[in-house]
């Protein structure tokens, strides 16, 4: 997708949310191909935006063999996989290290010198649901 195509994108979701009318919205960035949509978003929301970048934990070698995820700071690992490939946990613990600090360094960047949002208290849409999350999530 281009960067008009982004753009035009995020103009026409931010439509549709602001009919919505939400009352003093965050916009969530989870990917860096979706900052220009987001953007726009939360610019047509007069809302602030913040990036959360999630990233695989993978076996180096093994491109199919995802050991987790890290997020915020925090890895969210699959111990059924962990444990099945007995894997020691040290090692895990540098391979999400790294990933957590390959995440932390592209919030940086995307960021621009901005502090992370305070979303204490905040986020969820009717139903307990963020907004946009499907029903049963």
């Amino acid at each position: 997708m281009s960067y008009d195509e982004r753009c035009q994108s995020g103009l026409v979701l931010a439509r549709r949310l602001a009919k919505r009318h939400l009352s003093d919205p965050i916009i969530f960035v989870m990917s860096t191909g979706g900052v220009r949509l987001a953007r726009e978003i939360a610019r047509r929301l007069h809302a602030p935006m913040d990036v959360l970048i999630a990233l695989e934990v993978i076996e180096p070698g093994w491109r199919q063999l995802q050991l987790g995820a890290v997020a915020g700071g925090m890895f969210f690992p699959d111990q059924g996989v962990i444990s099945s490939e007995g894997l020691p946990a040290d090692y895990v613990d540098r391979l999400a290290a790294y990933e957590i600090k390959q995440a932390e360094s592209a919030e940086s960047f995307l960021r621009r010198q901005h502090p992370p949002l305070d979303v204490a208290g905040r986020g969820c849409g009717p139903g307990g649901r963020w907004v946009g999350q499907s029903p049963g999530r």
